[in-house]
C-alpha cells in the first residue's frame, strides 16, 4: 500500500473518526435542519455506486436544503500524504451522480452540496472545482469554521496594563473589534472620500494553508450599508519592512479565499451579523496599518487589481497609536 492510499484503506476498514461530521450534522440540527444519513445500499440502487463515504440529505427551506457528502477523518488523515489522486478521481462521479439524483427527485431546486470534514488543503478541493460547473453551490463545512461561530470577542482593554502592550498587534486587534461591536459598527476611510463603516463577525478566521501552519485572516467584518462581507487585515507598529510590503498580498489571497467560501461563511457566521450578511455581493478587502506613508507600489497593486476586476474594492487606513493603555486606535485616511 502506498503513502497516499492510506485514506482509502482507512475509509474501507471503518477506522476513521467521524467527530468532525457529527459536529457539522449536530451544528445544522441546532439550526433546525432535518439531516437524514442515506443508508448505502439504497445509494447504489438510485446512482449504481457504492460509496463508503457518510450521505446525508438536508431538508429546511430551500435556500439551504442540499446533499451532504462526509469526509471523515483528522487533517493529517485528510493531507496529501494520505488521500491519492486516483482515489479523488474515483468518487468525484459518484458523487455528481448522486446530486443531480436527490435533485431530480426534487424537482431540480437543490442548489446546495455540501462538503463536511476536518479540514480540507487547497490540493483536495482543486479537484472539486468543475463541480461549480453542474452544482449551483459547493459549500465547504469545516471544523475550524464552527469554531468561530463560538469564538469569543477579545477584551478590550486588555487585562495586561504594561505600555508595552501598546506596541502589539493584539491590541490594535482587540480595539478595532471592540469599536466595531458598537451599535454602528466603525467607520473606516477607505480612500481620499469614501468611508465604509463596519461591523464585527469573528476574528483569526482560518483560510488558506500555510507551509507550516494555517494562514489566518485577522478580522472578518460586513459592511453596515449594502451587507457585503469584508475582510480587514492589519499590521501593528512593530512590523518590519518585508511584513508591510507583504500585507497586500497576504490580504488578497484572504480575500480570495473569504469570495470563494462566502455562502460557507453566511451558513455558519450569519446569526452572528444579525442575520445581515449578504453573499450576493462581493467581498471588500481592507488594509489597514500604521505610518504616515503608504508603500510604495500599493497603489499600483490596487489599481492593477481592480482593472482586471471592476466589482473588486480595495481600500487602505490609518491606524494611529494610542499614546496610553485603554485609549482605542484611531482609524484614519490616507491622502492621496
Amino acid at each position: 500500500m502506498s503513502e497516499n492510499e492510506r485514506y482509502a484503506k482507512g475509509l474501507a476498514e471503518g477506522s476513521l473518526d467521524h467527530g468532525a461530521i457529527n459536529r457539522v450534522i449536530k451544528f445544522m440540527r441546532d439550526k433546525e435542519m432535518t439531516c437524514s444519513l442515506e443508508e448505502g445500499e439504497e445509494l447504489k440502487k438510485k446512482t449504481g455506486y457504492k460509496i463508503k463515504l457518510p450521505v446525508y440529505t438536508v431538508r429546511v427551506d430551500k435556500r439551504w436544503q442540499g446533499l451532504a457528502v462526509g469526509f471523515p477523518g483528522t487533517k493529517d488523515d485528510l493531507s496529501t500524504e494520505s488521500v491519492g489522486t486516483p482515489w479523488l478521481r474515483l468518487i468525484l462521479y459518484p458523487i455528481i451522480k448522486m446530486f443531480k439524483q436527490f435533485s431530480d427527485d426534487h424537482d431540480r431546486k437543490i442548489r446546495n452540496l455540501y462538503l463536511m470534514g476536518s479540514c480540507f488543503n487547497d490540493v483536495f478541493l482543486r479537484k472539486f472545482e468543475f463541480l461549480k460547473f453542474v452544482v449551483p453551490n459547493v459549500i465547504i463545512l469545516t471544523d475550524d469554521l464552527l469554531k468561530c461561530h463560538d469564538k469569543k470577542a477579545p477584551a478590550f482593554p486588555p487585562p495586561k496594563t504594561d505600555k508595552k502592550c501598546l506596541e502589539k498587534e493584539t491590541y490594535y486587534q482587540a480595539s478595532l473589534i471592540n469599536q466595531m461591536q458598537g451599535d454602528s459598527g466603525l467607520e473606516i476611510p477607505i480612500g481620499e472620500r469614501e468611508s465604509i463603516r463596519v461591523k464585527y463577525v469573528a476574528h483569526e478566521v482560518r483560510t488558506v494553508e500555510g507551509t507550516i501552519y494555517p494562514e489566518r485572516l485577522d478580522i472578518l467584518g460586513y459592511d453596515v450599508n449594502d451587507k457585503s462581507l469584508v475582510a480587514f487585515e492589519i499590521k501593528g507598529p512593530r512590523a518590519g519592512r518585508v511584513e508591510l510590503e507583504n500585507l497586500f498580498f497576504q490580504g488578497l489571497e484572504h480575500r480570495d479565499w473569504l469570495e470563494r467560501n462566502k455562502l460557507a461563511v453566511k451558513f455558519v457566521l450569519d446569526d452572528r451579523a444579525d442575520g445581515q450578511i449578504d453573499a450576493r455581493k462581493r467581498v471588500k478587502l481592507v488594509l489597514g496599518f500604521c505610518g504616515d506613508c503608504i508603500p510604495d507600489l500599493f497603489h499600483y497593486f490596487r489599481d492593477s487589481a481592480m482593472a482586471s476586476d471592476p466589482y473588486l474594492k480595495i481600500g487602505f487606513c490609518r491606524l494611529a497609536e494610542p499614546s496610553a493603555v485603554g485609549e482605542h486606535v484611531k482609524v484614519l485616511r490616507y491622502n492621496g
